[in-house]
């Protein structure tokens, strides 16, 4: 993808904008109509900042705060805010705009965003031209609010048979083309406490390349990870048992590799399966160093082509369990601490195309590995993906003003 900025006159495209579903239970104003401008300049002279490419400015492109960038296959660039959306297609020196209150849930392999309506009863897809709606007609359930989670939970996913997966704070939904089907916990075997002073939360995963899927819970009873349901397996047809040892297991995380190996992240636990043993292996983290804090939950499991997972794990203390942080390299059995014990920030683990790690916080850019404590770049970091062929993006740079930079 090359992004170039150039000057045109905006000019208003005229989308057509299929009226929503009559059975939602709020009614969902259509969207505003798409507009067309230009790439806007760069507020910053700096060309590189570390492997980072400047390649154009970000921060007139859309209204509000910038939120989500998304590199679906088919090469455009979405940018999201808590306002609207902005495509960019491949090889084009126009960008398309859209404006709402809505959440962005993200974008698929085919070149459409997904929005959920603020009320939670419609989800609409955009592919920079027109709108499609789909509510309770078309299988969408309408989604309270959750006492840990956001409704929706950012990302999709895509199976070997085109369908789309997305979960919420609530269930697992899955999109055929048509109709979207909804899998609750009970209907998937997952069992909940069903005491009013527990919640539970829910990590999914899609194997790649296949159309099989996977799903745990967490319990949460005063602010601390309980125990929990376990895990739950989609064969392509139905839901049957994950097969871990012990039904009262908490999963915080998952991660699956494109030879069906998953890796299911704990209270201070990570537990790999072998897709050729087909057999569970647990892998308890050390005990925290120099502190009398117990570890709480594996917050996020990336996982190399190389099978090394990065696990960031929560601890917990006398001010909660969602506060304090460490990140480790888990390779062979043997966890390496990559990070001091430091506050709950936003931070996300990239891999290039190479399978090389990097560590994205606010403030900087890392290279991934032991010893290796200097940021490559000090720089913002407003949002960040991995692009199909491996290059890394990013919205931030320095200043007050945003820019999109990527790896060359």
């Amino acid at each position: 993808m090359m992004l170039l900025a150039g000057c045109i006159t905006p000019a208003v495209i005229a989308p057509t904008l299929p009226p929503a579903p009559t059975a939602a239970t709020t009614p969902t104003p259509a969207p505003p109509e798409a507009t067309r401008t230009s790439i806007p300049p760069s507020p910053t002279p700096v060309l590189q900042l570390g492997p980072f490419r400047l390649v154009a400015g970000a921060e007139t492109l859309l209204p509000g705060l910038l939120n989500g960038l998304y590199l679906p296959a088919d090469g455009a660039l979405w940018l999201s805010s808590d306002r609207g959306v902005a495509r960019i297609f491949a090889n084009e020196r126009q960008v398309y705009l859209t404006r709402f209150w809505d959440q962005v849930v993200g974008a698929d392999d085919s070149g459409q965003i997904w929005v959920m309506s603020a009320s939670g009863g419609q989800i609409s897809s955009w592919d920079g031209f027109n709108w499609l709606h789909y509510g309770t007609e078309e299988g969408w359930l309408p989604l309270a609010k959750h006492p840990l989670r956001d409704r929706v939970q950012p990302g999709l996913f895509t199976d070997s048979n085109g369908r789309l997966w997305l979960l919420t704070a609530w269930d697992v939904r899955r999109f055929d083309g048509k109709r979207w089907v909804v899998s609750t916990p009970s209907t998937t075997g997952l069992p909940l406490p069903w005491r009013k002073s527990v919640t539970t939360t829910l990590a999914f995963t899609v194997v790649p390349g296949t159309d099989t899927a996977w799903l745990g819970g967490c319990d949460w009873e005063n602010g601390k990870p309980i125990g929990g349901g376990g895990l739950r397996y989609f064969n392509g047809r139905y839901w049957e048992n994950g097969g871990l040892p012990d039904n009262n297991i908490c999963i915080s995380a998952l991660t699956a590799n494109a030879g069906g190996d998953v890796w299911a992240g704990g209270i201070g636990e990570v537990w790999q399966y072998s897709a050729q043993s087909e057999t569970w292996q647990q892998q308890a983290a050390p005990t925290p160093e120099d502190t009398q804090m117990t570890w709480s939950v594996v917050l996020d499991l990336p996982v190399a082509t190389n099978e090394t997972a990065w696990p960031r794990l929560a601890l917990c203390g006398e001010a909660g369990c969602d506060l304090l942080a460490q990140r480790y390299r888990l390779a062979d059995g043997q966890w390496t601490a990559l990070t001091e014990i430091s506050p709950v920030e936003d931070e996300r683990i990239l891999f290039d195309a190479d399978g090389t790690a990097w560590r994205l916080t606010r403030q900087a850019v890392y290279a991934l590995e032991p010893g290796a404590g200097n940021p490559v770049a000090e720089m913002k970091v407003v949002t960040a993906a991995a692009g199909p062929d491996g290059r890394l993006w990013l919205v931030g740079g320095i200043g007050d003003g945003n820019s999109i930079w990527a790896t060359p």
